[in-house]
């Protein structure tokens, strides 16, 4: 049986001698290979190239961790705490997400990954958890990214729940914004304590799944493993 191929966004950013790069966290490519796929770093000329064509090559769609959204998105001035994405990656990041959308493709979105798969169907973001939160829980933790350190609590009846049979999981956290109001066509399925969302999913249809932490930096551990076998199960041709 063919193994799905599953496209994974890079970051964007100047090196230090001012030359433009593609980067990547190898986790995302050891999570993926583990729960079963191919991956295939997606080149990020948003646009030079025709976006459709190199989804049709793919069968999932990975969007990845990063900085921050611009919040003109979704009609707000920047929050001071805010640190932006490269213009660049903010144009290829959404003219992927909303390409993967279009043609039906399975998507999991990873923290900012979660955001981006919201502003694409129209949510909107939190700017800044501490600041604007009554009450946040840390959501930037200083332990090392394979270490969870806070619960969520997952909605029942939904695919997040259906794909780690439980009702809560510890989970790591590296973000300070979060999704305020789910797309049309998307609903929360996971909480943290002071209410922040940390899930967001898609109607049956189609697999679409945010998670607000990383757990491709968590694969030692069978449910968020779990994740990953999901997504890539459901990229799947039929």
């Amino acid at each position: 049986m063919t193994k799905p191929v599953i496209g994974i966004t890079p970051d964007f950013d100047l090196g230090q001698d001012g030359r433009e790069r593609y980067c990547l966290n190898n986790s995302y490519v050891e999570a993926v290979i583990a729960g079963g796929g191919i991956p295939l770093i997606l080149p990020g000329a948003a646009h030079d190239i025709d976006l459709k064509e190199v989804l049709s090559r793919v069968d999932g769609v990975l969007l990845t961790g990063g900085n921050d959204h611009d919040p003109a998105l979704f009609g707000e001035p920047k929050h001071e705490k805010a640190e932006l994405l490269h213009v660049h990656r903010q144009q290829y990041e959404l003219a992927i997400a909303r390409n993967a959308i279009h043609m039906g493709k399975s998507i999991m979105g990873i923290c900012l990954g979660s955001q981006t798969l919201n502003l694409a169907m129209g949510g909107t973001l939190i700017q800044d958890i501490p600041s604007q939160i009554q009450e946040p829980i840390i959501h930037s933790q200083k332990e090392a990214r394979s270490k969870a350190t806070h619960k969520v609590s997952i909605v029942k009846e939904t695919l997040l729940h259906s794909i780690v049979g439980l009702d809560e999981i510890m989970v790591n956290s590296f973000h300070h914004q979060a999704v305020r109001e789910p797309a049309p066509g998307l609903t929360i399925s996971a909480k943290a304590e002071d209410g922040v969302v940390e899930s967001i999913e898609g109607d049956k249809k189609h697999f679409r799944l945010g998670v607000q932490w990383h757990p491709e930096c968590l694969i030692h551990k069978k449910e968020h493993l779990a994740l990953f076998k999901a997504f890539i199960q459901a990229s799947m041709k039929k």
